[in-house]
């Protein structure tokens, strides 16, 4: 870099430094290694052997500081990206405050959002409010949804618009053929897609198709369009669960693609709440697995209030409801249909805890 550089001793003691309070143990190379690494991506570093120094100590414990990670945890970020050393303390402060305001994260998410990327502290605040910006007038996002979205996703704070963010969303609109709403209601539940590679998103959407859960490429659409969720789910979830139903429930790989398209929030139902919910069809309602596929709801309804509630209220009325009866959609219906009774009569129900004292007896 230009500017002369300090002598041969301060150089030494800058490496030391670095060996001794930057770098760990555990970085990905030894020592040495890194050390070359840190001076060849930032060269400028070396300008600041000397009186810089403390300079460079200060911007280490703001990092440090402001992303909640200890040296050992922050030290692969400063050997992939030590340019960060070079921001002033109060600079990196200043952004980092920046990047809660706009976003309208709080203390915890700002730490959260800056432990998982210390990087976006490298980015000017003019360069992230273009990003937010985006993400609130071009994509919509409500408040909420851009607090949801950096929070988890900070990156999208950095990352190019028209090559990164324009490509996503024309994906999800054009491929995935997702209205406006959808799209929002997407990009909020699974923010990381904003940065993951189009090819990717396009392997997890033909995962639906390969594993049986989707007869076409129509099929897969709609069931991403019906579960926002679906890009933060594993890539074998489907696949997963086609072979669970199958193996444990006794479900035939057909029924169970059919449940899934049927339910496709029992793609992000975690694996022991289906099984309490299994469980609780055949040991306590007593019924067939084989009927399962006649009531797929079973996996995705609210336990307290459908399965405890509706089968104590039935219990202590009297009254013989089968499973199917039981997990009938909507609770107006249920009470007309099922337990002849008014919401309000099944409401102080649950109110008075009855249910909840029924099972525990």
């Amino acid at each position: 870099p230009r500017g002369r550089l300090p002598k041969p001793a301060q150089q030494l003691r800058l490496c030391e430094w670095l060996q001794s309070e930057v770098i760990h143990s555990d970085a990905p190379d030894d020592p040495a290694s890194s050390t070359y690494l840190i001076l060849f991506r930032a060269p400028k570093l070396m300008v600041l052997a000397g009186h810089g120094r403390a300079t460079l100590q200060a911007s280490h414990a703001a990092l440090c500081e402001l992303t909640g990670l200890s040296p050992a945890q922050l030290s692969r970020d400063i050997v992939l990206r030590p340019a960060l050393l070079l921001v002033g303390s109060e600079t990196l402060r200043e952004r980092a405050a920046h990047i809660q305001r706009r976003a309208g994260l709080d203390d915890a998410e700002l730490v959260k959002a800056l432990s998982a990327a210390p990087r976006v502290l490298s980015s000017p605040t003019n360069s992230v409010d273009r990003r937010v910006d985006w993400l609130r007038d071009e994509l919509g996002l409500s408040a909420g949804q851009l607090r949801r979205v950096v929070a988890n996703a900070p990156l999208v704070v950095m990352l190019s618009i028209a090559n990164t963010l324009e490509r996503r969303r024309a994906y999800l609109a054009d491929e995935l053929r997702l209205d406006e709403e959808r799209v929002r209601a997407t990009i909020a539940c699974s923010p990381s897609l904003l940065h993951s590679p189009v090819v990717d998103l396009q392997k997890k959407v033909a995962a639906l198709t390969s594993s049986g859960a989707a007869r076409s490429n129509e099929d897969a659409y709609r069931l991403v369009a019906a579960l926002p969720s679906y890009f933060s789910l594993p890539a074998n979830r489907a696949r997963e669960r086609v072979r669970w139903l199958r193996d444990d429930l006794g479900v035939s790989a057909a029924d169970a693609a059919e449940m899934l398209r049927s339910e496709p929030a029992i793609l992000e139902q975690a694996h022991a709440q289906l099984e309490i919910r299994a469980r609780f069809y055949t040991d306590v309602l007593g019924a067939d697995p084989a009927a399962l596929p006649s009531v797929p709801q079973l996996f995705t309804c609210d336990v307290n209030r459908v399965l405890l509630l509706r089968h104590a209220y039935c219990l202590a009325s009297g009254l013989h409801a089968t499973p199917a009866e039981l997990l009938t959609k909507g609770t107006a219906a249920f009470c007309r249909d099922v337990a002849k009774c008014t919401e309000g009569e099944l409401r102080a129900f649950e109110e008075s805890g009855d249910h909840l004292k029924f099972f525990a007896a």
